[in-house]
């Protein structure tokens, strides 16, 4: 177990190396499995760590292991947690979350672990539903519909399901259902559904995204979803 005043020496160590792509790397090895521990995840330096994973993103826009690793990481942090949740949303990270998904539509595993972070920024607040819609999280996640919907290859499946959670979501608020129908998401997710009728995660979370998209009062279920 990491101490709080070890997270504070990893913490500025990563921060001194935020240029440098092999050091900060390594750093974030090692964050990637604290961020997996329950009581870690909440103590006051994953704060800290927050601001730094985003910096992380700013900075290699293009390193897409990096980017990976830090949207994974940020997926862990935000899993069912409402402070590192608001510590994203307060420091931009939809636009930043957002971002890497427009510029990296066709890296599957990349979107993935993207996409998991806005499913858990969606987790028990509409405030965050309506924000990432209003952000261009709903533009993303059916660019990633149109670029995976035939799950051909390894791990495109996993990216499918993760945006029909998103959507799922997102359809939970009626404030979004206007705009989601607007761009054709009911014809585009029953397409996807009679595409892969033999992978059954997709089939009933596209269920569940066409049934809070036939509401226009409010959504029938949330879903949160992570892989940890």
């Amino acid at each position: 177990m990491v101490n709080e005043g070890g997270i504070a020496v990893l913490l500025a160590q990563t921060e001194a190396n935020i240029n440098n792509r092999v050091p900060l790397s390594a750093y974030l090895d090692v964050f990637d499995t604290l961020s997996k521990d329950d009581e870690l995840r909440t103590s006051p330096g994953m704060c800290d760590l927050i601001q730094l994973l985003l910096k992380a993103i700013r900075v290699h826009q293009m390193e897409i292991e990096l980017l990976d690793e830090c949207c994974y990481i940020l997926s862990n942090l935000t899993f069912n947690n409402a402070e590192n949740m608001t510590q994203v949303i307060e420091h931009g990270g939809i636009a930043d979350i957002v971002e890497v998904l427009k510029r990296h539509k066709s890296v599957n595993f990349l979107c993935e672990s993207a996409m998991n972070v806005l499913v858990n920024l969606c987790h028990n607040s509409d405030k965050n539903k309506t924000l990432i819609c209003r952000s261009g999280g709903a533009n993303v996640a059916i660019d990633c519909l149109r670029q995976f919907n035939k799950c051909a290859n390894d791990g495109d499946e996993p990216i499918v399901v993760a945006v029909f959670h998103c959507l799922a979501n997102l359809a939970y608020v009626s404030d979004n259902v206007k705009q989601l129908i607007k761009q054709d998401t009911v014809a585009m997710v029953m397409d996807i559904m009679q595409k892969n009728t033999d992978r059954r995660a997709l089939i009933q979370i596209g269920i569940v995204v066409l049934a809070n998209l036939s509401s226009h009062e409010k959504g029938l279920f949330e879903y949160k979803y992570k892989y940890i």
